[in-house]
Formats: structure tokens, C-alpha cells, sequence
């Protein structure tokens, strides 16, 4: 049976192997001590063991298996300097998308990082180099603060909602969202040259009902519904204010002075009631164009209260 690695030596080990690159400063937003409480003996001699692996591998050039290897390690040991490990491998490998998103989850982990200048550097070289090529998705869940991957769940996540990533353009992606208490969501994603483009979606709890039935939320045709309920019963109300004017009218001459002043409000009470009718009916029909038309483009349409780390925005648009 495996015997726990001393604590001290674990620590000490681990701090030794991440020491020369990055500064005391990341150890505040991960704290080994913190860190390795959580982990059974197994793990803490594995968490060594991919360290100096993982790093063995990169000195000898062979990024995408150091890749894997700190992606392994990131699971276990979710510290700052995984990350930045796993942002310098993806900069090795010329993924210049994937590195920035790893480079800025570093920065915003360790804010007061000494390395930021030099990290911020980099990440502005490889901006430039991406240029117009790259295409920006901002994805956006309520509840905020669910884990963003790209393509593989196992890999060290590239943000936190609500956050903006880079994307090359004409490809596919598989954009995996989770959320401790939440079911993880999966969605098929692409983006066109230089389009920045919005995805929001709703968590759903673990056994819950969905929020959405067939992409389409429930009160989008309810919605439809009682507009134009209420479209009808206003044109409905128009006709018999309308009604009662003319009956007004046509026996004007018979009916006392105080009847016109009625028929006036009768005729005005039958424009206004027609023309709010007129306007709720044709507010429908353009609503459920939108959302039936719009729900070929999910990715890129957005209707109503968007979460934000201090609060939230009212958005209305959409994509035809």
C-alpha cells in the first residue's frame, strides 16, 4: 500500500518544480497546503510525478504530450502555474487562440502576478499574430461562473462565464459548459472571419425541468399567444365602440346634446382601441418571426436579462 508523502515534502517538491517559473505571488491564488489537503496519498505522488514528467517533456520539445500531461495534472491540481504551463504549450504548438485564453485565466487568477508585464507582452505579440483572422465567442450562462472547455471536458477549462473567447474561423467546435449542481450543456459551434458572436444559455439543475424545449424557451410561443389574445380583444372592443358611434350618429338628430359628447369619445375610444389592436397583432407576427427564423442561428441570438459579474444588461437582437 502506498504511504502518504510527507506533507512538508510534498509541498517543497512541488514548489521546487514550479519555482522558475512563476512568482511567489501565484502561490496566493493557489495555495499547495490548500491544495494537497483535498488529495488522498495517491494523488499527491502523482501530482510529483506529472510535474516533472510533464516537464521533461517540454524541455525535450514534445509539447502536445506535455500538453496532455499538464491537462492531467490541471484535474488533480488545479493551481495557477498548470495553467500557465498548459497556455505555454498550446503557444508552443501554434495555437495562438487557445494560448492567449490560458495566458489571460493565469492573469486573472493572479492578478498581481510580477510576471503579468511579460505575460500581457506575449499575449499582445500573439493578438497581433492572430489579427483579423480570429473570430471572438462570448459565452454567456445564468447562472454565472459555469467552466468553459473547448472540445475536450478533460482538458484544463479556457475561462469562466461570462467570458469572451478566441476561435479560428471555419471550424467547428464542441463548446462544453459545466457547473457544479447543473447538468453539463454541449453545444456545436462555428464562427466566420472576425465575427464576434454571443451564446447564452441557461443552467439547468441537476434533475430540473429544461429551461428549453427543442432550442425554443416556453414563453417565447406563449408569449405569441397572448399577444395576439390581446390584439383581438382590443379590435373586438374597436368594433363595438365603432358600432356604438354610428348608432349615435345616425340618430343624432332625435337624441339629446349630451349624446354627441359621447359619440365623440365612442369614435376616439374606437381609434385608439383599433389602432392598439392593429399595432399588439403585427408586434406578434414579428415576434414569432423572430424566434421561429432566429432559432436557426442559436448561437448568435439574444433576447432579455444577460448575467454579468455585477449585475446584468437587457439585450434584444438577433440574426436573420
Amino acid at each position: 500500500m502506498l504511504q502518504r508523502i510527507p506533507h512538508t515534502t510534498a509541498v517543497m517538491a512541488i514548489m521546487a518544480a514550479f519555482a522558475f517559473l512563476i512568482s511567489p505571488s501565484a502561490w496566493a491564488a493557489g495555495d499547495p497546503d490548500e491544495l494537497l489537503d483535498s488529495l488522498t496519498a495517491e494523488e499527491e505522488a502523482k501530482v510529483i510525478s506529472l510535474i516533472d514528467e510533464g516537464q521533461q517533456k517540454y524541455d525535450d520539445g514534445e509539447f502536445q504530450q506535455a500538453l496532455d500531461i499538464f491537462n492531467e495534472l490541471y484535474n488533480i491540481f488545479p493551481h495557477p502555474d498548470v495553467n500557465y504551463r498548459v497556455a505555454l504549450c498550446y503557444e508552443r504548438l501554434g495555437e495562438d487562440e487557445m494560448a492567449v485564453q490560458h495566458y489571460r485565466q493565469f492573469l486573472e487568477q493572479v492578478p498581481d502576478a510580477e510576471e503579468r508585464g511579460r505575460v500581457e507582452g506575449t499575449i499582445a505579440t500573439l493578438e497581433r499574430r492572430i489579427g483579423d483572422a480570429s473570430s471572438t465567442l462570448r459565452v454567456e450562462t445564468f447562472p454565472i461562473g459555469a467552466q468553459i472547455f473547448v472540445d475536450d471536458p478533460d482538458t484544463a477549462p479556457v475561462g469562466e462565464t461570462p467570458q469572451s473567447i478566441q476561435l479560428a474561423p471555419g471550424e467547428s467546435y464542441e463548446l462544453i459548459v459545466k457547473k457544479e449542481g447543473y447538468e453539463t450543456m454541449q453545444r456545436t459551434v462555428s464562427v466566420a472571419r472576425g465575427e464576434n458572436t454571443v451564446m447564452q444559455l441557461t443552467m439547468i439543475e441537476d434533475g430540473g425541468a429544461p429551461a428549453e424545449v427543442g432550442g425554443v424557451s416556453r414563453w417565447k410561443p406563449v408569449g405569441s399567444v397572448v399577444m395576439v389574445g390581446a390584439g383581438g380583444v382590443a379590435l373586438f372592443q374597436a368594433r363595438g365602440h365603432r358600432s356604438k358611434y354610428h348608432e349615435i350618429k345616425d340618430t343624432s338628430s332625435t337624441r339629446p346634446i349630451e349624446d354627441r359628447d359621447v359619440m365623440i369619445r365612442e369614435k376616439n375610444l374606437a381609434k385608439g382601441m383599433g389602432a392598439l389592436g392593429g399595432a399588439t397583432l403585427l408586434g406578434a407576427a414579428a415576434f414569432t418571426t423572430w424566434w421561429i427564423v432566429g432559432r436557426r442561428s442559436e448561437a448568435t441570438r439574444q433576447f432579455g436579462l444577460t448575467p454579468q459579474p455585477h449585475g446584468f444588461s437587457f439585450v434584444v437582437s438577433s440574426q436573420f
